[in-house]
């Protein structure tokens, strides 16, 4: 046996996990040999690890093993390390079995399905005599394949519960025993010759995250966005100038549709389980037929090579992307560095200036401020995560928002936070009682007020500016809008049925605009009315 040492060079990040690339250089002798990858992370997903290789060698088999270190010396600790295993097995043993019995106790249950199916789907009707018998070995059957199923799943409960129980004594015990993950690569060469081996397995403990800053100049009318990506990893291994690449897939999701079943109800039937999921055996082989005398590998120097776009301007990040079916793979320019710490490491993706529409939102009531806002179409070629975005306005830091997911072509809405030289002054001119007669039995109120906009720009702005009037609830009250006078909606003045009023406005460079709103309020004498 060989043992060694590999070296990251690619990473790929997904949002919940990453997959880690090694790469190893050696000089293999005639024959058949052994050769170890050690010092893998104890967060390795065991089921996802592959090798590939290139050089004049045939790859034969991989195992992935669990190796307790010979500086153990405490034969207390020792022996609890056997228990452990042995009781590893036995679980693994009792789920096999379980998986055994569940298909034994859907075949029988297939078996009455057939049986009591709709008569107008059977060819012919089955003697009473018969079918009894049928039924009563369904259920002799079902009952044992039950009895065993409940049996061996408190076997199993007994054996998980010994397994905790000898963790927790190994604990208290004192855990100094070292623990490591080795890959056994088992390589056949017909004479003495250097090979590469390409390992790369799956990690959890690491994601990364989109992150953004929207720089927005309110002379050209531009946007200027820059995708970031937030990376942090607690693996157990370092990340050390290695190239990266982002994914955007949900592997968590898994790739499968979920199957429906049909619904049978019948006096006869049982309510079918749901399939077990196999258990997974830790050593597995693989053999692959030679694909030519010096090469055998799906990962090479060349691919490495090209993972990486080159000649990029300074200051500002180059991205490539790889379009899959169902996700997106953005690989940044360059080299990077990750270790584990669990601390947040950035890499730019991408900048792109962004043509936006931009216009105003005031709500003078609550709040004498014009807020900016900026329609901008994702002109990119690939999604725009959800996630952060910081906002700078004319270079000054003006809002922390969010976006959500937008996909390329698709406009979405950024909020710029407030534009002081759009200044507003909201007042109440006049509220009185209006009595028309001495002898009158309603009361009406009128209330007025005044918007004054001033646009200190040299441009000319569109405002959007929302209002309300009271809202009615009672038929004895009655609510009229004097001014502005609306004589249909439009969509520069709209008065809605809750009582919104909105009304878009252009506002000329250097001017003061006002804008009024009068409306009363008529109910009768003797009401009290709440809400004013």
């Amino acid at each position: 046996m060989k043992e060694i040492t590999s070296t990251i060079t690619n990473v790929t990040v997904f949002t919940d996990r990453a997959q880690i690339y090694r790469v190893a250089q050696l000089e293999a002798e005639k024959g058949e040999q052994i050769i170890r990858f050690i010092n893998l992370p104890a967060s390795v997903e065991k089921r996802s690890i592959q090798v590939n290789g290139k050089g004049n060698a045939m790859l034969k088999n991989i195992k992935f093993k669990e190796i307790f270190h010979e500086e153990i010396t405490d034969e207390n600790k020792q022996k609890l390390y056997k228990d452990i295993e042995i009781v590893k097995l036995k679980i693994s043993e009792l789920t096999g079995n379980i998986e055994n019995i569940q298909k034994e106790k859907n075949f029988i249950e297939s078996i009455a399905e057939k049986i009591v199916e709709p008569q107008s789907k059977s060819k012919q009707e089955l003697n009473p005599e018969i079918l009894i018998k049928i039924l009563d070995f369904y259920r002799t059957n079902l009952e044992q394949t039950d009895k065993k199923l409940r049996e061996t799943n408190i076997l199993l409960d007994k054996e998980n519960k010994l397994l905790n129980k000898i963790s927790q004594e190994l604990q208290q015990a004192g855990n100094s025993a070292r623990i490591s993950n080795v890959v056994d690569v088992t390589i056949f060469a017909e004479e003495k010759c250097e090979v590469k081996l390409y390992l790369s397995y799956i990690v959890y403990g690491a994601s990364w995250s989109p992150s953004y800053n929207a720089r927005v100049s309110s002379e050209e009318k531009k946007l200027l966005l820059e995708y970031n990506s937030v990376i942090t990893q607690n693996t157990g291994e370092n990340w050390e100038n290695v190239g990266l690449k982002l994914s955007t897939a949900q592997v968590q999701i898994g790739g499968n549709l979920p199957v429906i079943n049909p619904w049978y109800v019948n006096i006869y039937r049982y309510v079918q389980a749901a399939p077990s999921i196999s258990n997974y055996d830790k050593k597995r082989s693989l053999s692959m037929k030679e694909k030519s005398k010096d090469d055998f590998s799906a990962f090479d120097e060349q691919e490495e090579g090209n993972l990486f776009a080159k000649g990029a301007p300074m200051g500002k990040p180059v991205v490539t992307v790889e379009e899959n079916a169902t996700s997106s793979v953005f690989i940044p320019q360059g080299k990077f560095t990750v270790m584990s710490d669990n601390l947040e490491y950035s890499a730019g993706i991408f900048q792109e200036e962004m043509i936006s529409e931009f216009d105003y939102t005031t709500v003078p009531k609550l709040s004498q401020y014009a807020y900016l806002k900026a329609k901008t179409k994702n002109t990119t070629e690939f999604p725009l995560l959800p996630g952060p975005i910081n906002v700078f306005f004319n270079n000054n830091f003006v809002a922390e928002t969010s976006i959500k997911l937008v996909l390329p072509t698709e406009e979405f809405i950024l909020s710029l936070g407030v534009d002081e030289s759009i200044k507003i002054e909201h007042k109440i001119l006049s509220k009185f009682n209006k009595n028309e007669g001495i002898f009158t039995k309603k009361n009406i109120k009128v209330y007025e007020y005044e918007t004054q906009i001033t646009n200190t720009k040299k441009t000319i702005e569109k405002i959007t500016m929302s209002d309300n009037i009271p809202l009615s609830q009672d038929e004895k009250i009655k609510v009229t809008l004097i001014s502005p006078k609306i004589k249909e909606n439009t969509d520069e003045l709209n008065l809605s049925e809750t009582g919104i009023l909105t009304r878009i406005l252009e506002l000329k460079p250097d001017t003061k605009n006002k804008f009024d709103l009068k409306f009363e309020i008529e109910f009768p004498k003797e009401e009290t009315v709440t809400g004013l």
